[in-house]
């Protein structure tokens, strides 16, 4: 188990020497989190281990970038052996995701997603997006509602997630997009645990998408409709979508398959803990990339998305802990499952 020299930097000093320490980044957390116990006192002259909450952080592993944010609490505790203390923080992101938003007006007009998001931005989080989108005629800003809440449900028409980056930042990215080097293969000696779970229980046979538009009288404009099958369920299963505002022939089509897609993606699921926090090129694994997986005894033999990384250190090692999905449930590529035809994706 590969060790990692994990520090601490903030008030222009950098701190290492923990007794455990956890980070999680995960594909729809806008801020990554972290969680780090050191016993006091510390080393002959040191200075004592004081982060109040609010403070600025950053944690590296061995010189690499985890996590840019905030100190979030600060818990000391002790007893007539010995004193501990716990600390826990977040990402930037943070408040993009627990506040309310506030806008002079309460409604943005043909603005695309980046454009609403950094319009609703007060925190002072960089917010960046990889894809190049259309601009949404209107939203209202609901009272009290998160400026993450509002924008989440913007990037489900668009197969987006937002996601927290090292650097504090946000990122509305289309998961699946960059690659692991190397694969995970059951019975090697990194593989510490693994397990799946296999479901049809929220897949439907087809998937029927009834929307409207304000503008037309043909059948086109009154009642458009798009159709998907999932050729993977076997019995009479319909769903029908009637999702809100103005829906074209073209854009009910792309929620019907994204609909099927995402259900049976989300039917597919793993859990791995792999020793070390880096693929075979010695990358930290990344959410929303892809590896290779082969477990026949999970019967998963195909590329997986990282959904949830958390990486560990302390008296059992230094690990991370995965939830893995197949890349469908995020409008990745279905490339078949060789560990079991019958729960191959729909084409």
């Amino acid at each position: 188990m590969a060790f990692e020299d994990v520090s601490l930097r903030a008030d222009g000093s950098e701190r290492s020497g923990w007794k455990e320490i956890t980070v999680t980044a995960a594909v729809k957390d806008a801020a990554r989190s972290f969680t780090l116990s050191v016993t006091e006192p510390g080393p002959p002259g040191s200075e004592p281990f004081i982060y109040e909450p609010g403070a600025e952080v950053e944690v590296l592993a061995s010189g690499d970038l985890l996590l840019t944010g905030y100190v979030s609490t600060y818990s000391p505790k002790g007893s007539a052996q010995d004193h501990s203390i716990s600390v826990t923080g977040k990402g930037k992101g943070i408040d993009f995701v627990q506040c309310s938003a506030s806008h002079p007006t309460g409604r943005i007009e043909q603005k695309d997603l980046l454009e609403i998001a950094n319009e609703l931005n007060e925190f002072g989080v960089s917010i960046k997006c990889d894809e190049s989108l259309d601009k949404e005629p209107a939203i209202q800003i609901p009272q009290g509602d998160t400026p993450f809440n509002i924008v989440s449900k913007l990037c489900q028409r668009h197969r987006l997630v937002m996601m927290g980056e090292a650097d504090g930042s946000i990122k509305l990215t289309r998961a699946g997009t960059d690659r692991h080097a190397g694969e995970l293969v059951q019975g090697f000696s990194n593989i510490l645990s693994f397990g799946s779970t296999i479901s049809d229980d929220n897949r439907h046979s087809e998937y029927v998408v009834k929307g409207q538009v304000s503008i037309g009288t043909d059948d086109d404009a009154i009642s458009p409709e798009g159709k998907s099958e999932d050729s993977g369920v076997t019995r009479y299963r319909p769903k029908i979508i009637v999702p809100p505002g103005s829906v074209d022939k073209k854009r009910a089509q792309e929620i019907a398959d994204w609909e099927r897609d995402r259900a049976a993606g989300e039917g597919r699921k793993a859990t791995l803990s792999v020793s070390g926090w880096r693929d075979a090129n010695g990358v930290l694994w990344e959410p929303s990339w892809l590896v290779s997986c082969v477990f026949p005894w999970l019967r998963i033999d195909q590329d997986m998305l990282i959904e949830r990384v958390t990486f560990k250190q302390g008296a059992n090692g230094t690990t991370t802990d995965m939830a893995l999905v197949d890349p469908r449930a995020y409008g990745g590529k279905s490339q078949g499952n060789k560990s079991a035809a019958s729960w191959s994706m729909p084409e």
